[in-house]
């Protein structure tokens, strides 16, 4: 069995300071460090053709972890499958 995960890459060269510390500080929903692709959110397999076509996401940004959130769509830098594979022996 092959078990598969997806997940993109957010495009933050022309981000600010402020922009790159939401990454570190985790403030965009569904944002992980994962341990070798670095700062990801991991994205439903049906979503992904949508993704690719657009090379756009929309995400949810809370900026000061309180009730002010807001939805804004940034740019993709990567679409990444990340395949398990699992097998009885």
């Amino acid at each position: 069995m092959i078990m598969e995960k997806y997940y993109v890459k957010l495009n933050t060269s022309y981000w600010n300071s402020y922009q790159k510390s939401w990454l570190k500080y985790r403030k965009i929903v569904g944002l992980k460090k994962h341990k070798k692709l670095g700062y990801v959110i991991q994205v439903k397999p049906e979503d992904v053709e949508t993704i690719k076509a657009t090379r756009r996401i929309n995400v949810n940004v809370w900026p000061d972890n309180d009730s002010y959130n807001f939805w804004q769509e940034y740019d993709v830098e990567k679409i990444i499958c990340e395949k398990t594979t699992y097998e009885e022996l």
